[in-house]
């Protein structure tokens, strides 16, 4: 049996705390979660937020949320802004708790002379650089040099809403 407390979130804010936990602050109280349960939260509030919240007030559609035995009461409006930064915070605290992966999969690319990053991190293509250069084990196995002059970071899509037709 659960037994929590429970409050209406009227805002919200989410930052990445040093040691790769998600520091969410729901009204008053504030919350250092692991990035993957803040993942998980995450994807939980995206299939309880339907794609489009109409306007006005929503008091009667609130979503329930458990974190560390509370339940957070959360209007849609606010679910539809919450899970996504969750999720990008939770996303940030897995990079640099994967970061010597990141980069030895990145320094494999860039000396196979793809020139897409893994990271936007600039320490991780530091680091990147470095392992391409003088590693070992990527020296003996693929010889030849670096291939790739430039390093480029993640590539990114952006999507803009479409032109209006003039008639």
């Amino acid at each position: 049996m659960l037994i929590a407390s429970s409050f209406v979130v009227e805002e919200f804010t989410v930052s990445r705390s040093d040691r790769n936990k998600v520091l969410v602050r729901l009204g008053d109280r504030i919350y250092g979660i692991p990035w993957r349960q803040a993942d998980e939260i995450a994807a939980d509030l995206r299939r309880r937020t339907p794609s489009e919240v109409p306007d006005g007030p929503n008091l009667e559609m609130v979503l329930m949320s458990i974190v560390k035995d509370r339940i957070h009461l959360i209007p849609q409006k606010l679910c539809a802004k919450l899970w996504p930064a969750l999720l990008t915070k939770a996303r940030e605290c897995e990079e640099q708790e994967q970061a010597e992966r990141i980069a030895y999969d990145n320094a494999i690319l860039f000396r196979a002379g793809v020139p897409i990053g893994l990271s936007d991190d600039p320490k991780i293509r530091d680091e990147t650089a470095k392992l391409a250069a003088w590693d070992s084990d990527l020296r003996r196995y693929m010889p030849g040099g670096i291939k790739s002059k430039v390093m480029c970071g993640t590539p990114v899509i952006v999507v803009h809403p479409p032109k209006e037709k003039v008639s």
